[in-house]
This record gives C-alpha cells, sequence and structure tokens, in this order.
C-alpha cells in the first residue's frame, strides 16, 4: 500500500561540501513527484536518501506513519519497501526476464511453488504491457524500452510503498522515452504508487508528474503543479531551466505592465505599485503573430519540424524571440504584427538570481 513521503530539513554534505540543505518536500500518497534540476544539484543524492543507499547529516524521512532516517532512527535500504529503477535499469545480464523479476520478488516467496512464481511472473510482465513469453529472453534480446519495463516489474514484484526513478529514461531515444514514460506513468498510476522521479529533463517532469520540485544547488527553488511552476516561476532561474523565457522592462501600473509589447494583464496575485519599474516575464508562447497589434520587423526564423523560432525588432530596438507553428511562417524582412496572450509574471529582483 503506498504511503506518504515526507522530507523535512534534510541536508548531506560529502567533505567540505554540501550537496542539500534543509530540503523539506512532501509527496501525497499514490501521487507522482519529479525533481528537476542541473547536473550536480543533489537531484542523486537525494533519492539516495530516501532509498537508504546513504545517510542524512541532517534531517528526516517519513514514509507513512513510519521514520526511515532521523536522530532516532535508522531502517536498512531492503527494509523500507522502497521500489528502485536506475537509468540504465541494472538488469542482470547473465539471467533471463524470468529470473531478473522473480529476484524482485524477495525470500519470502522463494518457497512458493514454482507455478505460483511462474504465475506472478506473468502478472508483472502483464502490468508493464510486456508479453509474458519475453520471460525466456535475455536483457540482450529485448529493446532499451522493453529493458526499463522490466527493470519497473522487477521494483513492483516487491509491492513497494514507494517507487524512485534515478533518470530511468535519460538513456532512451527520444520517441522511445515518449512512450516508456507515458506507459510507465499509466502503470504507477493505476497501482496508486508513490512515486518520485529525478530528471534533468524539464519535459519529461513537466508531462510525467503531479508535482514539480525545482533543486538548485542542493536548495529547492520551488516546488508545485507542473502548469504552475511553468507558467509562474518565483524567479528567473526557475523559468530558464523549465523553458524559454522572453523578459520585458515594463512599468507596473496596479495589475498591468506597460511594455514594448503593449499593456500586459500581471499574472493572478501579483501587482505594485503605479508608475514602478519592474522586470517581466513571458514564455515565447505566449507571443502571437496576428492581423493587428505590435508591428515588428522579422530578423531570423530557425525550423525545428512542428514549429520554429521566430526572432522579430520592434520599432524601439527591443528585439523578442517568439514560437510560431511551422504551417505559415513568415520570412526574414516580413513585417508583421504582435499580441500578447495571457498574463506577465512581475520578477522580484531579489529572486531573481535565486
Amino acid at each position: 500500500m503506498s504511503a506518504e513521503l515526507r522530507l523535512r530539513g534534510l541536508s548531506k554534505r560529502f567533505g567540505a561540501e554540501t550537496v542539500l540543505r534543509d530540503v523539506d518536500l512532501t509527496v501525497r500518497a499514490g501521487s507522482i513527484t519529479a525533481v528537476v534540476g542541473p547536473s550536480g544539484s543533489g537531484k542523486t543524492t537525494l533519492l539516495r536518501l530516501v532509498a537508504g543507499f546513504a545517510r542524512p547529516d541532517a534531517g528526516s524521512v517519513r514514509l507513512g506513519d513510519r521514520d526511515l532516517a532521523s536522530d532516532g532512527a535508522w531502517v536498512a535500504a531492503h527494509r523500507r519497501g522502497v521500489g528502485y529503477v536506475a537509468q540504465d535499469g541494472a538488469l542482470f545480464p547473465h539471467l533471463s526476464v524470468g529470473r531478473n523479476i522473480s529476484f524482485g520478488l524477495g525470500r519470502s516467496l522463494l518457497p512458493a511453488r514454482r507455478r505460483d512464481i511462474a504465475r506472478r511472473i506473468d502478472d508483472l510482465l502483464a502490468m508493464v504491457s510486456l508479453d509474458p513469453v519475453l520471460a525466456r529472453r535475455y536483457p540482450h534480446e529485448l529493446s532499451g524500452g522493453q529493458q526499463q519495463r522490466v527493470a519497473l516489474a522487477r521494483a513492483l514484484a516487491g509491492r513497494p510503498r514507494i517507487m524512485l526513478l534515478d533518470e530511468s529514461f535519460s538513456a532512451l531515444d527520444a520517441g522511445l522515452r515518449v512512450a516508456t514514460r507515458a506507459a510507465v506513468a499509466e502503470v504507477l498510476g493505476a497501482a496508486g504508487i508513490t512515486t518520485v522521479l529525478v530528471t534533468h529533463d524539464q519535459a519529461e517532469a513537466l508531462s510525467f508528474a503531479d508535482q514539480v520540485a525545482v533543486l538548485r544547488d542542493g536548495v529547492l527553488a520551488q516546488v508545485g503543479p507542473p502548469a504552475r511552476v511553468y507558467a509562474h516561476p518565483d524567479s528567473e532561474v526557475v523559468a530558464r531551466f523549465l523553458g524559454d523565457v522572453v523578459l520585458l522592462d515594463g512599468a507596473v501600473d496596479g495589475a498591468v505592465a506597460d511594455t514594448a509589447l503593449g499593456r500586459i494583464p500581471l499574472a493572478e496575485g501579483t501587482s505594485g505599485a503605479a508608475g514602478e519599474a519592474k522586470t517581466v516575464l513571458l514564455r515565447p508562447e505566449q507571443i502571437r503573430i496576428t492581423g493587428e497589434g505590435v508591428p515588428a520587423t522579422v530578423t531570423r526564423v530557425e525550423f525545428f519540424g512542428p514549429d520554429a523560432t521566430v526572432t522579430v525588432a520592434l520599432s524601439d530596438g527591443t528585439v523578442v524571440v517568439l514560437r510560431h507553428p511551422s504551417t505559415e511562417l513568415p520570412a526574414a524582412g516580413d513585417r508583421v504584427a504582435l499580441r500578447v496572450v495571457g498574463s506577465a509574471v512581475p520578477l522580484d529582483p531579489a529572486a531573481t538570481q535565486r
């Protein structure tokens, strides 16, 4: 049965370097949280502390009503009820798929009849949408996506209370990564297993999880629903890590900012004193080429297949890069009109580099 994960004041040092600093994070029972951040931000260390592969220097790890790590408690990794899927799946190359999965069943099922174990393996393969006939194959006879699903089946075999995914899709090709990620999310969601994924892939974090936690230099910069964190970042650093940004100088007038792209409403819950100068943030897809609006001249078009980036110059010299569907693209030198869809986020100067 899944359980809520609670991390409180979690810190970890390696020598003189502090890798995690006072991390507080709650993952609701049955939900998926993606911890995203650049290399060296502490993502994998955080996962290792939850798994029990390392001890925190301060703080606590609690799963449901049980302390896994704290000042007065320590539960060994194999007693935590944690499923773990590594980046490469970490399957045993000399064992068949069936024997790899049976390894995850644990000692308690070893005395069981061989037929019961085989049935359980078939059930687990079906759960991850693999044909039971694959039980007789070896890892090298499977595709990368199939190997990751077998690794998930092995992790599910022990009926974990929480699943930890450590960059589990990053080694797959782009198309296979998307398909495997969707399949895994469906399996975990149907099983109602509390899940934590660590990844450096922003799109993966935003599409896979119910909650996104942005980790930077060992500190949680922002936590919230994916759409909220993407559309309303707390800082420029968070915004840039999750996608491209457009920054404009603006003069705030209540809940509106006057900018080079016209008057833009500010995000709900934000405002400023009349005439206050602020930098406001937009996403490139919020800027549309339309029949009427702010005049601009196209200076560059970069084609990426389904969409393109279009660089335009405004009359005051402001340069803006927007995202546009690849159908009916303008050409360099074209005169266009721009309008903004949605609201802008005013940035707090103190939080810009946080």
